[in-house]
């Protein structure tokens, strides 16, 4: 996410997917996980936050969505869900198309559920899977799965110097909750897949400077 690689559409998409995760902590209320997850947030901070609440990453996805006729698109977006008020709306739009997502719909048909396909992000992201969920204090935390130069990045040729053990730490920092406790914000119990594709990461033991 440097000043460079926004300059490219492959830089902001690569930024967008990599800052996903920290929707959590600009959070609103019950579906902020700052206060839960201090560690995992203060990774993420540097360098999403400012992206995130500018509205950088998705300004040009939102204006593509605005030339759609389609409501659910609109309503159920990463960043309307992560306020309560958004979320509900969302919940509202898509409350007939639970079965999409069930595997149950005997009485919908293929082309009323791919119209409401963007209800899946209640699904794919648990950090706002209910607001009751939330404000019993469960919050997961969805890692991205590793880059894949993760092993390049973090060889041991690559780390000889200063500035690739800097690179590697930062590709590195998002998967630290996978060695954290879960009352510290540890992730490893809902990212077991995800958090083995930073194995990689595991070489930074050998080296400080």
């Amino acid at each position: 996410c440097s000043v460079g690689s926004l300059m490219t559409v492959a830089g902001v998409a690569s930024c967008r997917d990599q800052c996903e995760p920290s929707w959590c902590c600009i959070a609103e209320g019950p579906f902020s996980c700052l206060d839960e997850s201090p560690v995992f947030c203060s990774k993420y901070s540097p360098f999403c936050e400012p992206l995130l609440e500018s509205d950088l990453l998705y300004e040009s996805e939102y204006e593509k969505l605005k030339e759609t006729k389609n409501p659910v698109n609109l309503k159920c977006t990463m960043k309307s869900i992560m306020t309560a008020a958004g979320r509900e709306d969302c919940e509202e739009a898509c409350s007939s198309a639970k079965c999409c997502f069930d595997r149950d719909c005997e009485d919908k048909d293929f082309d009323f559920c791919n119209e409401m396909k963007a209800c899946g992000i209640l699904q794919r992201f648990p950090l706002a899977i209910s607001s009751d969920v939330a404000l019993e204090g469960i919050m997961s935390v969805i890692l991205p799965f590793a880059p894949s130069e993760i092993r390049e990045v973090c060889s041991d040729n690559a780390l000889s110097t200063l500035t690739g053990k800097a690179r590697c730490d930062e590709m590195c920092a998002a998967a630290d909750c996978c060695d954290m406790p879960v009352e510290e914000g540890g992730c490893l119990e809902d990212n077991v897949d995800t958090c083995k594709s930073y194995e990689a990461c595991n070489i930074l033991d050998k080296y400080s400077f």
